[in-house]
């Protein structure tokens, strides 16, 4: 399976999985949003699973809104 990215938002409290080449994947940081590096509005992070990344937003993001991109169509 490609690589999964998943968008942490601060501002709208929430993860949103992506497919790696997903239009809305940002490859580069931003001045509010890092790659790997939390910034003031969040960070996007690199997973080689589904569920690397599903245990990741357990872990770490338990109060976070869990979705899944309705554009590139990632699925579980």
């Amino acid at each position: 399976m490609a690589e999964i990215k998943m968008n942490i938002d601060l501002p709208t409290n929430s993860c949103t999985l992506h497919k790696h080449n997903c239009t809305y994947v940002i490859d580069a940081p931003t001045e509010f949003k890092g790659i790997e590096e939390c910034k003031r509005d969040g960070l996007w992070r690199t997973f080689s699973s589904l569920a690397e990344a599903e245990k990741e937003h357990s872990t770490e993001y338990p109060n976070m809104k869990f979705k899944l991109c309705g554009h590139c169509n990632v699925s579980i």
